[in-house]
């Protein structure tokens, strides 16, 4: 080879496998599913996202992630955290396969985290060296799954599937009287995701009404609607 040619060039690096995230906000095309998977106890738990009628915050994140911690601590109180107001706000991790279970349940809430007011059954043991029992951590059921409105941590590879996820720390925001995701993207603060929040429930309440909602849908949403602080189209996924 000659000098300059092809051997004297760097190597291309290996791009296989990047996407940008999050793909878009304030009109995300990721379609909203109600959650299944297990607790920490390995007991099968099912947390209805559609046709709530309420607001539900999705954090997927990770034992292994530090960028998670603040989310985790967050979970204990997400109200006096400043990280949601009245929105349900649920942590999803990876399935045990792929999870350190004991980690989880030294990070997971306690009993009053996430807890609804909607029947909270009695609290299920965990996993031997996780603790005493975290209580709201779902509740035992048929082979689908309890639905578990108290539920703050669930364990599902089928989430992150059907969300899209491509890694911790990341948040979504599913407005269940419409059925459809409002906003996502990585959770880089508590105080970052609430901004997100209240911006994106600002934006929908402004909305005028449309018949096209529903799943995937878009729901009125408009060229206004992307008018969000900060909303960015495209940030890496930060290390865990």
């Amino acid at each position: 080879m000659t000098a300059g040619g092809p051997a004297d060039r760097p190597p291309v690096p290996a791009l296989k496998g990047l996407v940008p995230v999050p793909t878009y906000r304030d009109q995300p095309a990721t379609v909203a599913a109600d959650l299944a998977g297990v607790d920490l106890s390995a007991a099968p738990v099912r947390v209805p996202v559609l046709g709530t009628g309420r607001w539900t915050l999705l954090l997927f994140l990770s034992s292994g992630c530090f960028g998670c911690r603040d989310m985790w601590d967050a979970l204990a109180d997400p109200v006096r955290a400043g990280l949601a107001t009245d929105e349900r706000v649920v942590a999803v991790t990876h399935g045990p396969d792929h999870e350190d279970v004991v980690a989880l349940g030294r990070l997971a809430p306690g009993p009053t985290a996430g807890a609804g007011s909607g029947g909270a059954g009695p609290a299920e043991a965990g996993p031997a060296g996780a603790g005493s029992g975290r209580a709201g951590l779902g509740r035992t059921g048929s082979a689908g799954g309890t639905p578990a409105e108290d539920s703050p941590v669930v364990m599902s590879e089928a989430a992150w599937s059907a969300y899209r996820v491509q890694g911790p720390p990341f948040f979504v925001l599913v407005d269940g009287t419409a059925d459809r995701v409002v906003t996502e993207g990585v959770a880089w603060g508590v105080g970052q995701v609430a901004d997100h929040v209240r911006a994106a429930r600002a934006a929908r309440a402004s909305q005028p009404p449309s018949n096209s909602g529903g799943p995937g849908g878009c729901g009125g949403c408009g060229p206004d609607s992307s008018g969000s602080p900060g909303s960015s189209d495209g940030s890496g996924v930060p290390a865990g």
